[in-house]
């Protein structure tokens, strides 16, 4: 299935929408009680230079709404948010800032080389892709808009482009 997503994963009405896809994704036992799924983790690809991106709680419920997908018995399975960070300064400044979600942090290039691509992938359940259109005015702002995947196609699709993509050299002056 695919759904169209306006506005930040983290908005109250996404969390909801977010909530309702993986809950029907996840599996019941025999007494309809929800089965944790053993998946690897999941990866969350954004820049937010300069950005006031994911400094509500919205974006801490996210957070734990994705982690709690994953079955404890897989201790390394949780969100790793992946974002662009140039030296140990930004990445000490932008672990403070996101400290309080609880979310792991790792440094990569813009997903793609552009800054303006957000994507939430947990592979073989569900892909999140969205673009950041710049607004006409000085408060730089953006409205990010973009699709919801449970298409098992496509998520495969979508993780084989992002490691192809991981694996490209690239070259930093």
């Amino acid at each position: 299935k695919n759904y169209m997503m306006i506005g930040n994963l983290y908005t109250d009405q996404n969390i909801d929408v977010i909530k309702g896809i993986l809950k029907g994704l996840i599996e019941k036992d025999d007494e309809g009680v929800s089965k944790k799924v053993l998946l690897p983790g999941a990866l969350w690809f954004a820049s937010f230079e300069g950005k006031s991106w994911g400094k509500t709680d919205g974006f801490s419920k996210i957070v734990e709404i994705i982690n709690n997908v994953f079955d404890k018995r897989n201790e390394r399975a949780e969100l790793i948010l992946c974002t662009p960070c140039n030296d140990k300064e930004e990445a000490y400044n932008i672990k403070n800032i996101y400290k309080r979600t609880g979310v792991k942090l790792q440094s990569c290039d813009a997903v793609f080389g552009s800054d303006n691509t957000e994507i939430l992938i947990i592979p073989g359940l569900l892909a999140i892709t969205l673009y950041h259109f710049s607004t006409d005015d000085c408060r730089n702002l953006t409205i990010p808009i973009g699709h919801v995947t449970t298409d098992k196609d496509k998520i495969k699709n979508i993780t084989k482009n992002i490691e192809e993509w991981s694996k490209a050299p690239r070259f930093h002056e």
